[in-house]
C-alpha cells in the first residue's frame, strides 16, 4: 500500500480485518498509518526503484496506491513483478491532465482545452478558447487541487498561470473551458474492462478562484437519466485510458447538456473515500481494489438504495492556533465514522488555496443524505478553536 497518511489509517485496518497482510510504504518516517500495518517501510513512494529495494525481502501479491504520487511507480512495479493492475502507459495518461484530455477529446463528455508552456502561449490559448470563465491548471501534480484556479477576465490570467506553474511537476499547463454546472466525483470499480459505478458525491467547493473540496455529500441528487449518462461517461473514460482492472476516481460537472469530465485518478478517491463508498453502496471499494490487485475477484453486492454520507473537510479560520477542543459527544456518536484533526496548537493556519491548507477531515454516516449532512454540521459547531489574537471560532460550515 503506497501512502500511509492519517486519512489512510482506516483503510489499513479494513485490509487487515479482511485477511490481507499489509505492507505500508511512505516517505514520512513517522507516517501515522505505519502503526497499524503489518510492516512499515520508509521509502520515497514517487520512485519505483526506491520502493522495489525496500520490498525485495517480501513476496508481493498486489500493489495499491492511496495517493496520486504512487500511481505511476505502482504501475511500473506491477509490470516488473507481473502483478495485476494498470501498466505504465496507462498510468502516464492517468496522471497527465493533458494526456487524459487528449484521450477523451472526441467524446461527448470533453471540453475544449489547450496545452501551453509559456505565458505568451497562455494569452493565445485564452483568445482561442474565446469565452470566460476558464480553468487554469498544471498538467501533472500530486493531486489535491494544487495549482487549479478559475478566471473570469483576461487580467486574472497572469496570477492563475503563475499559481499553476508553482504547483506543477512539469512545464506544461492546461487552459480549458469551464464546464458550467454542479460539480461531482464518483468511485468506479473496473473488472475485466467493465466499469461499475459505486457512488456519486456532490461537492461543496472553496470560494473562488480556488477549487478545493470542502465537502462531498452522498448520494448526489441526480436522477436516473443523469446517472445513466454518468455510467456511460465512466465506461468511456476508463476504456480510453486503458484501465481494464482496478479502480478510478472521476471528477466531473453536470451541465445543462449532460456530464463533462474534469479528470480521472487511477486509484480510489483520497483518504476515507473508498470507505464512504462502502457505506453508501455496500461495496467496499478499497477491498475490491486490493482483491483486484492480488488477482482475485472483487465483491460487488450493492444496496438496493444508497445511504447518506458527508465527507466534510475541517477548515479553520487563518491564524495561529493556541487551543483546539472537541465536545465529548462527538467521539461517542455512532454516525461519526471518523474525525481527524491534523492542525495542532502552535500551527499557523493559512488561507485555503489547496488541500494542504485544510485542517483535517470528518466522515459522518446516515440513512439519508440529509441525516449525514445535519450531523456533519453539528460536529463542526462542536470543534472549538482559539487563536493567539484572542479570536475563538468553530470549524467552518460549507454545506
Amino acid at each position: 500500500m503506497l501512502g500511509g497518511g492519517a486519512l489512510n489509517i482506516q483503510a489499513v485496518k479494513e485490509a487487515r480485518e479482511n485477511g490481507f497482510y499489509v505492507i505500508v510504504a511512505d516517505g514520512n518516517p513517522h507516517a501515522p498509518a505505519f502503526e497499524y500495518a503489518d510492516v512499515a517501510i520508509h521509502a520515497d513512494i514517487s520512485s519505483a526503484d526506491a520502493i522495489a529495494e525496500k520490498i525485495s525481502p517480501y513476496t508481493i501479491d498486489g500493489i495499491v496506491s492511496m495517493a496520486e504520487v504512487g500511481v505511476l511507480p505502482g504501475a511500473i512495479l506491477n509490470e516488473r513483478l507481473h502483478l495485476n493492475g494498470i501498466r505504465p502507459e496507462t498510468a502516464l495518461l492517468a496522471t497527465s491532465k493533458a494526456g487524459m484530455r487528449t484521450s477523451w477529446s472526441n467524446s461527448a463528455y470533453s471540453v475544449d482545452f489547450r496545452v501551453i508552456k509559456t505565458f505568451e502561449e497562455a494569452l493565445v490559448a485564452m483568445n482561442e478558447l474565446g469565452e470566460f470563465p476558464l480553468i487554469v491548471k498544471p498538467d501533472r501534480t500530486y493531486g489535491g487541487s494544487r495549482g487549479v484556479s478559475k478566471i473570469n477576465a483576461s487580467d486574472e490570467l497572469q496570477a492563475a498561470f503563475e499559481f499553476a506553474k508553482a504547483n506543477g511537476l512539469n512545464e506544461y499547463i492546461l487552459i480549458e473551458q469551464c464546464a458550467q454546472g454542479e460539480e461531482f466525483s464518483c468511485e468506479v470499480i473496473v473488472d475485466k474492462a467493465q466499469a461499475y459505478l459505486l457512488c456519486v458525491g456532490q461537492k461543496i467547493k472553496s470560494p473562488l478562484p480556488y477549487r478545493v473540496d470542502c465537502s462531498v455529500q452522498y448520494p448526489a441528487r441526480l436522477d436516473e437519466h443523469q446517472l445513466d449518462e454518468v455510467r456511460k461517461m465512466t465506461t468511456m473514460a476508463t476504456q480510453k485510458l486503458g484501465i481494464t482492472d482496478g479502480v478510478a476516481h472521476i471528477e466531473f460537472a453536470m451541465t445543462a447538456d449532460g456530464p463533462r469530465l474534469f479528470e480521472l485518478g487511477a486509484r480510489c478517491g483520497g483518504g476515507h473515500t473508498p470507505l464512504i463508498a462502502r457505506h453508501v453502496s455496500n461495496v467496499n471499494e478499497f477491498i475490491c481494489y486490493a482483491r483486484i490487485a492480488c488477482g482475485e475477484e472483487p465483491l460487488l453486492q450493492f444496496h438496493n438504495k444508497s445511504k447518506g454520507a458527508d465527507y466534510r473537510f475541517i477548515i479553520f479560520h487563518p491564524g495561529q492556533i493556541t487551543h483546539i477542543e472537541v465536545e465529548e459527544w462527538v467521539s461517542k456518536h455512532p454516525g461519526v465514522y471518523d474525525l481527524v484533526i491534523t492542525a495542532k496548537a502552535g500551527d499557523e493556519v493559512k488561507a485555503l488555496r489547496t488541500t494542504s491548507e485544510r485542517s483535517g477531515a470528518l466522515v459522518t454516516f446516515g440513512e439519508t443524505f440529509e441525516e449525514a449532512i445535519e450531523l456533519a454540521d453539528r460536529v463542526c459547531r462542536s470543534i472549538h478553536v482559539s487563536y493567539a489574537d484572542g479570536l475563538k471560532e468553530t470549524a467552518k460550515l460549507f454545506a
